[in-house]
């Protein structure tokens, strides 16, 4: 089982740090209006983390907005990390529909 690092901290553990890191992740998703742009914030070192962690904290920030009525889940089929962009692909599921997807994620410097 791989050990992955905590984002969330139960009560008495360390103390979070307060450190944050602006992202920007662009979405294209057939038949969902076409490409968007989003800006997210994350912990620093989000980039150095596995593709499908960098893709979650992503789809969570926008289950966390609210732009669909009903969160969303996602299934992601592959993804490439060319310098700082992770390029990610899969499909979004939504009410018992799956529209595929591409994303592509990087920090603002």
């Amino acid at each position: 089982m791989a050990v992955r690092p905590k984002f969330l901290h139960l009560l008495g553990e360390n103390s979070p740090t307060n450190a944050t890191a602006r992202y920007r992740a662009t979405l294209m998703a057939y038949g969902e209006g076409g490409e968007n742009t989003f800006e997210f914030l994350g912990p620093p070192n989000l980039m150095d983390q596995p593709a499908d962690e960098v893709v979650d904290a992503f789809i969570n920030y926008m289950n966390g907005q609210g732009i669909t009525d009903t969160p969303f889940r996602h299934e992601l089929n592959g993804a490439l990390k060319h310098g700082n962009v992770l390029t990610a692909m899969g499909s979004l599921l939504l009410k018992g529909r799956s529209f595929p997807f591409i994303a592509m994620i990087a920090p603002i410097n």
